[in-house]
């Protein structure tokens, strides 16, 4: 799979990168940690047998991205690599929001901040 990985995307190895980002929101859905963050796209490894994408996955990318509250990381992009098969599927994020909101007119500011507001008051509760 590392051969894989550097047969294809070998330049991503010189671009700056964060290991395991942790978010502001983070603590709020009982801790959460991302698989790494390389130039500004937020990427999940997946090792599935199956090239799919499970619906799983693009909802877990969306609430790493919305628990980083603060725009800490300035996640410009999402990705999804899918190491058995060596592809990355990236989207910038105005698309990804759009493609899963179904909204042109989303704001991930806007989206954070309800998110965070609705993470937040369901702690309260339990």
């Amino acid at each position: 799979m590392s051969t894989l990985f550097y047969d294809n995307y070998h330049h991503l190895l010189s671009l700056p990168f964060i290991p395991n980002p942790t978010f502001v929101g983070s603590d709020d859905i009982g801790g959460a940690d991302a698989d790494i963050i390389v130039d500004g796209c937020l990427i999940e490894m997946k090792a599935s047998i199956q090239p799919k994408i499970d619906t799983k996955w693009l909802y877990q990318l969306v609430g790493y991205a919305l628990l980083d509250y603060d725009d800490h990381y300035n996640i410009q992009s999402v990705g999804i690599y899918m190491t058995r098969q060596g592809k990355l599927l990236q989207w910038p994020i105005g698309e990804f929001l759009r493609l899963l909101t179904g909204t042109e007119t989303v704001s991930l500011a806007q989206l954070r901040q309800a998110f965070r507001t609705l993470s937040q008051s369901t702690n309260q509760v339990l």
